[in-house]
């Protein structure tokens, strides 16, 4: 069972899981235990994970890293889903039973 750090509202729950990119990264950060995870691996995983991309692949990840530095991860910090650390470039992910049982079914149903 996954420690419960923050209850996250209802609008913060469906904000987290609104694009398919923080959907893939907190699907990533749930299944790869404990430790921080850096943003370049993270990007990796999103990258390798999506269905085509149009740029080449050093510079897909690049966007990805620059979007999810920018952008997904601080919003997601916010919530109180995951620590990111911008001066090391490193995210812990804190599970949250009611955000992965949303993401599961999201998955289940429209994915």
């Amino acid at each position: 069972m996954n420690q419960q750090s923050h209850s996250p509202t209802v609008e913060e729950a469906l904000q987290a899981v609104q694009t398919g990119r923080r959907r893939q990264a907190l699907r990533y950060l749930a299944g790869n235990g404990d430790g921080p995870v850096e943003v370049a691996t993270l990007a990796d995983a999103l990258r390798n994970s999506a269905d085509s991309t149009t740029a080449p692949p050093s510079r897909e990840k690049e966007r990805l890293e620059v979007t999810l530095h920018h952008v997904d991860l601080p919003k997601l910090d916010e919530m109180g889903l995951l620590e990111y650390d911008r001066q090391h470039r490193t995210v812990s992910y804190h599970g949250i039973d009611s955000v992965e049982e949303l993401l599961t079914f999201i998955a289940d149903t429209f994915e």
